[in-house]
């Protein structure tokens, strides 16, 4: 079986269904001042994917690994790249009114032969 057909394949269903998104990796180097925010921002590498937002049932909210607001991404990427807990953002709906960014709480990949990630499930926080 080829997985990264099968990584292809799901990156198109959950690109049909769901919304554009990108996974923002820091890059190295020195932060750069944004007079906008009067802050000093990391910069950051975009990889474009896709996305399904969804809630976490009820039952597993437990304030504490868990929080109430906390959401479930199920993403895509085009590129070989894996979502890092508490250093990455996903962006949802980049560059639109509709845009939302996510920490990366925690990641769960499916990585069947060990080599290609098909799907992540991301737990983030905004």
């Amino acid at each position: 079986m080829s997985y990264k057909a099968k990584a292809s394949s799901v990156l198109a269903k959950i690109k049909k269904k769901g919304a554009p998104c990108n996974l923002l990796k820091p890059t190295n180097g020195m932060p750069v001042y944004d007079e906008a925010t009067d802050s000093h921002i990391q910069p950051t590498t975009p990889f474009p994917g896709s996305c399904l937002v969804t809630s976490f049932d009820s039952k597993l909210i437990d304030g504490t690994v868990i929080k109430y607001g906390d959401v479930k991404i199920l993403c895509a990427f085009k590129a070989d790249v894996s979502p890092d807990n508490g250093a990455d953002n996903i962006v949802v709906n980049p560059g639109t009114t509709h845009e939302k960014k996510f920490v990366v709480i925690n990641s769960k990949d499916l990585c069947p032969d060990g080599r290609t990630n098909i799907l992540f499930t991301v737990q983030g926080r905004q």
